[in-house]
């Protein structure tokens, strides 16, 4: 999944947090060749997600050796996402809302 960055890389591309949808899509590992949710991720009934650790998520090992980290670092984009900056998309643009 994505893997965290050090903090200047971070002051060199700063991004609106605030911004974010909370669709939950970046939090996703591809296992497999599938992807499989972070076992932190909750989707509530509005449809939108929240991160059982999101103040604490930054390195945080999430699944299978994977690490949480910031959106900035990873080598996907993701469908509608604010944050995208013309990255392959992550799973094709195939849906994976495989929330069970």
């Amino acid at each position: 999944m994505i893997i965290p960055i050090n903090e200047e890389q971070k002051k060199k591309a700063p991004i609106d947090r605030s911004l974010c949808t909370r669709c939950g899509r970046c939090c996703y590992l591809m296992i497999d060749g599938k992807p499989v949710k972070c076992k932190h991720l909750v989707k509530l009934k509005s449809g939108t997600t929240l991160c059982r650790i999101y103040k604490k998520r930054i390195g945080e090992v999430i699944g299978q050796g994977f690490k949480c980290g910031y959106i900035e670092a990873s080598p996907y984009d993701y469908k509608e996402c604010p944050f995208n900056t013309g990255r392959p998309l992550f799973n094709g643009g195939k849906p994976y809302d495989n929330f069970d």
